[in-house]
């Protein structure tokens, strides 16, 4: 199921954007 990959893929990709925004907005 295609759909199941891209949907883990947006949710790593969402998770690692907001440890970004978090880690720049910290240090």
């Amino acid at each position: 199921m295609p759909s199941l990959m891209y949907s883990y893929c947006y949710r790593g990709l969402l998770l690692w954007l907001l440890f970004s925004m978090m880690y720049s907005y910290l240090y």
